[in-house]
């Protein structure tokens, strides 16, 4: 399991109450993936926000991504300058849209 890209922590595994619903959390700075109700979903939800493959913002921060999700949407966010692009279905959408940003 891939450690948190912003703070170099372990995940924690967290699992809604009443519910199915786990996802992999960074304790420190909350970088989280997708709360889901398969096991296998959420890891690799937490692997896909935490790639460190994942080519930083042009800006003159240099920064990696923050992803989040809001209003059912995901995006992306840079740190360094708080360049936003939002409005994805999943995860993948929005590091696909990260990528484009950052060409």
């Amino acid at each position: 399991m891939s450690l948190c890209i912003h703070c170099q922590v372990p995940p924690e595994r967290r699992q809604q109450p009443g519910t199915a619903f786990v996802m992999w959390i960074c304790p420190v700075c909350n970088n989280r993936g997708d709360a889901t109700p398969s096991e296998a979903r959420a890891l690799s939800s937490w692997n896909l926000v935490n790639d460190a493959d994942m080519p930083p913002h042009t800006c003159k921060a240099k920064a990696l991504p923050r992803f989040f999700i809001r209003a059912a949407k995901w995006g992306s966010r840079c740190p360094g300058c708080d360049f936003v692009d939002h409005g994805y279905a999943t995860i993948e959408g929005a590091r696909a849209g990260w990528a484009r940003a950052t060409r």
